[in-house]
């Protein structure tokens, strides 16, 4: 999977334990992924204990 932001764009994987791995300019961090809100929100929180969340949203 990718993800973007300020960063730019990241490469990374969830497992199926929801183990989330991503590289981002050649830094690569890895922590638990946890769905919550009916699958709704997407959270990482990395091994910094830096929390990202990730809300599903309808397209325009």
């Amino acid at each position: 999977m990718s993800a973007s932001g300020n960063k730019g764009t990241c490469s990374g994987t969830i497992s199926a334990s929801m183990a989330a791995t991503f590289t981002c300019q050649g830094a690569t961090t890895s922590g638990p992924a946890r769905l919550s809100d009916g699958g709704q929100t997407l959270t990482f929180t990395w091994s910094d204990g830096n929390p990202h969340r990730f809300v599903r949203a309808k397209p325009a």
